[in-house]
């Protein structure tokens, strides 16, 4: 899914990219019972250099995830002690990429100190009543991000944020259409160039 969000986007980018991947900081067992949002984002340069095809992309994303992870460090940490780091509103990254996929579903009941309960369920919720407004930056804040979900039914959704006025709304409407267009190319031809792909001889704002 990440390769898949670069390559629709392969018109507007250079030789290289900074994603910011978010994970969820789940991996310590004692972390798994925890309740609450643990999410940071990793920091990964994925190469574009030499027009690759998608399955060639798809790799590169995927090893520089794993290695990034393998050196991962709280993005303040990184932010105090690079002195080329953005300051104020500035981001380490290009984008900001949260793929999210499907999990069985799960069903708790916690209990409160006073012996209350509070039960709790997943349930799908329309994405056109999911409208996230940042009023102020945080670590992971960029002027483009996309939340990818692998929903129970089998289906892909998700949303696209990005900052007013860098990006106006007909812009942000043709960048969630190309990355539709860009996955059926893909399917159609896994193995073309993503710098080939016919979507994106399309007209860019």
């Amino acid at each position: 899914m990440r390769a898949l969000v670069v390559a629709s986007l392969t018109p507007y980018l250079g030789d290289g990219v900074m994603i910011g991947s978010v994970t969820a900081n789940r991996d310590a067992p004692e972390l798994t019972h925890t309740i609450g949002l643990l999410s940071d984002h990793v920091p990964v340069r994925v190469d574009l250099q030499g027009n690759p095809s998608f399955g060639e992309l798809a790799a590169r994303v995927h090893e520089a995830t794993r290695q990034a992870h393998l050196h991962r460090l709280p993005v303040g940490v990184l932010r105090h002690e690079l002195p080329s780091a953005p300051h104020g509103n500035g981001s380490l990254f290009d984008l900001s990429i949260n793929y999210m996929p499907h999990a069985p579903t799960k069903a708790a009941t916690v209990t409160a100190p006073d012996g209350s309960h509070i039960r709790m369920e997943p349930r799908t919720l329309p994405t056109n009543t999911l409208r996230p407004r940042m009023m102020s930056a945080f670590s992971g804040a960029v002027s483009l991000g996309f939340q990818l979900r692998h929903s129970h039914d089998g289906y892909v959704s998700g949303d696209l944020w990005a900052h007013s006025p860098a990006f106006t709304t007909r812009t942000v409407d043709r960048l969630c259409r190309d990355l539709g267009r860009t996955a059926r190319e893909v399917l159609s031809s896994p193995q073309r160039r993503i710098r080939d792909l016919a979507v994106h001889g399309r007209e860019k704002d």
